[in-house]
């Protein structure tokens, strides 16, 4: 994915299934509208409408297809005529997912199940028997052709896991606004998106923090403008990373590392019975983060002249250095001290990766909501 030609957007891009939007574009000429999709998200998002199958000129009513292996091959065909569109199919999806690309789509919402949409437990069939579940035509283009975007169906945004498809769609619109920005970001530029960044990347992929840590280093040590290879290896990294799901663990682990920070025993133990709380279940992840994060701007009102809030990658000394010898770069290089920036700015995207509205636990689109 070139990271030099994203457009540039005010929100998040999404692609999603025309027929989760209201669009009667079903093999039945009906829809499948979904409200979270359609009023929710839409309301903090751009929405993109596809559909592969009417797009392609099947028509709406039309008949069904389904998805048959033949001697290994998997074929896209109706079934009644046996009409074979596996050609055309990968054709248009490899031409419109190209399409939505250079759009600056930061995730996929497809139709769960649907032989050319389905993202997973597609059924499959060998002689007219169901032998396996496997991806809608569509859908694996998108996975072949997009691997860094998060992908997920309706059934996902109404779980839990919705969360972690949103983080890693606003975490890809922030990076494309980065790099679209009209001044072509420099190594200062990089080493500052990193460090608001850093929090959430320490708690989505430790291993891939470390390596973005690494990227950013080095461009700081070279102090040249920024080259495309550099650009294209940390958004393939920061993509990457932002997709995988984020465990209770990994949350300890973030916020574990923040207590470092406070400057009192006192915060230090408060904090880390936030922290055990929420391990037990007692208190969700988002009341833990907000207590956390409200302990945090509570020392720097009562000490002004403490040191920006800078949270390392790892406990690892290589990956200490992530904001620290980066950020410590761009303050002298730009004659700005570090006690006149805003406070607790670094890392700040862990605290709200997305409009806290859009999250599994709010709102009548929440499960049970």
């Amino acid at each position: 994915m070139n990271s030099s030609s994203f457009a540039a957007t005010t929100r998040p891009r999404i692609a999603v299934s025309a027929c989760l939007l209201g669009e009667a574009v079903r093999y039945d000429a009906t829809d499948k509208r979904d409200a979270f999709v359609g009023d929710q998200l839409g309301e903090c998002v751009e929405l993109i409408g596809v559909c592969p199958e009417f797009e392609l000129g099947m028509g709406a009513p039309r008949e069904t297809i389904e998805i048959v292996d033949r001697d290994g091959e998997l074929l896209l065909l109706g079934v009644e005529s046996g009409v074979d569109h596996t050609v055309a199919m990968r054709e248009f999806a490899e031409r419109r997912v190209g399409q939505l690309l250079r759009a600056g789509v930061d995730g996929f919402v497809l139709k769960k199940r649907s032989p050319s949409c389905g993202v997973r437990g597609v059924p499959v069939l060998r002689e007219g028997d169901r032998v396996e579940e496997g991806v809608g035509r569509f859908a694996a283009a998108v996975a072949e052709l997009a691997p860094e975007l998060p992908v997920a169906d309706e059934a996902e945004l109404a779980a839990p896991g919705r969360d972690d498809f949103l983080t890693a769609a606003f975490a890809g619109h922030r990076w494309r606004q980065f790099v679209s920005s009209p001044n072509h970001p420099g190594w200062r530029d990089l080493a500052d998106f990193h460090a608001l960044e850093s929090s959430l990347l320490l708690a989505c992929d430790e291993r891939r923090a470390v390596e973005l840590t690494r990227i950013v280093d080095g461009a700081a040590e070279k102090r040249q403008p920024l080259g495309p290879l550099v650009l294209e290896e940390y958004c393939r990294t920061f993509r990457r990373a932002v997709r995988r799901p984020i465990s209770l663990l990994d949350h300890q682990r973030a916020l574990t590392q923040l207590l470092g920070h406070l400057r009192s025993d006192s915060a230090r133990q408060a904090a880390n019975r936030i922290v055990q709380q929420m391990c037990a279940g007692i208190v969700c992840v988002e009341s833990a983060k907000d207590s956390v994060l409200a302990l945090l701007r509570d020392m720097t009102e009562r000490s002004p002249s403490s040191p920006q809030v800078a949270v390392p990658h790892t406990k690892r000394a290589a990956a200490r250095s992530s904001c620290g010898r980066s950020r410590r770069s761009l303050e002298s290089n730009q004659g700005t001290p570090a006690s006149s920036t805003p406070q607790v700015a670094v890392g700040q995207s862990y605290w709200r990766p997305f409009p806290p509205g859009l999250a599994s636990d709010s709102g009548p689109g929440a499960p049970g909501g």
